[in-house]
């Protein structure tokens, strides 16, 4: 069993940098997703819940928002920020009995790579939504086009060596539909009519290129690679400097730090 605790403290401890840094790729999720005020809408794998209150502004009080998550932390944390057009469920998207034709509109940030089963899941969504309904969910790109999901394992290699055993490319991962043919067939398998638009952008996470090695130490790949290998303090050292390296070459000349990143946007009509 999960400890889901142990699993999302680290991302909620940083909300705010988190939340600043895919602030791009939320504007462009909702601009892709068309919502409008009156709309009932599906929020899947809400985090901290900053894209279902945003969702919730734009449907209005006509509308409500659904937001679910597997994780009982941020559903917590969730509910301590939404309005009161939101209902909020500790659940598996996968597997929840959502009521047949209801949403008109589904979004996702990121929340989709961790189904075990893409195509179920993809299908019990599609039950769930209104004729012609739109389900919207973003998902990165390659790794070499994403430095903000991938420098920590770039940087744990160089400093711990390669992984002694690579990870399955069709299990759950950030990197899961990095190439969109397996998230569109997934959608095509699932009853979905889709297509996908890749956009360039840039993140805009908040903290100096120290602070942002930290959250990194805590977060992703390199914190994996800690976990698991216990390295001593001077790697430990050398991974932190690593990854502050790598940041402070993204830094502008104020000194904010400006991520290159790619991302899918997924549309799909029911």
């Amino acid at each position: 069993m999960k400890n889901w605790d142990e699993l999302a403290g680290p991302w909620l401890r940083a909300e705010a940098r988190m939340e600043a840094a895919h602030a791009p790729v939320l504007a462009a999720l909702l601009a892709a997703a068309d919502l409008a005020p009156g709309q009932q809408v599906l929020d899947v794998g809400i985090g901290s819940g900053l894209s279902t209150c945003q969702a919730a502004d734009v449907v209005g009080q006509a509308g409500h928002v659904t937001g679910v998550d597997v994780a009982p932390p941020f559903v917590r944390r969730a509910r301590e920020r939404v309005p009161e057009n939101v209902t909020l469920l500790e659940a598996d998207a996968q597997t929840y009995p959502f009521s047949d034709a209801h949403f008109d509109r589904v979004i996702s940030l990121f929340g989709v790579v961790t189904f075990d089963n893409t195509v179920a899941a993809f299908a019990n969504i599609r039950r769930a939504v209104t004729p012609g309904g739109l389900f919207t969910m973003a998902a990165w790109a390659p790794p070499a086009t994403n430095p903000w999901i991938s420098v920590g394992g770039q940087v744990a290699h160089n400093v711990l060596g390669p992984v002694e055993n690579r990870p399955d490319p069709k299990a759950p991962s950030p990197f899961r539909f990095a190439v969109p043919g397996v998230a569109l067939d997934a959608l095509t398998e699932a009853g979905w009519q889709a297509e996908v638009e890749t956009l360039d952008m840039t993140l805009t996470p908040t903290g100096t290129p120290d602070d942002l090695a930290l959250t990194q130490m805590e977060l992703g790949l390199v914190a994996h690679r800690i976990a698991d290998e216990d390295p001593d303090a001077e790697d430990i050292e050398a991974l932190r400097s690593g990854l502050a390296d790598r940041f402070a070459t993204m830094q502008n000349a104020s000194g904010a730090v400006l991520v290159p990143a790619r991302v899918h946007i997924f549309s799909a009509r029911a």
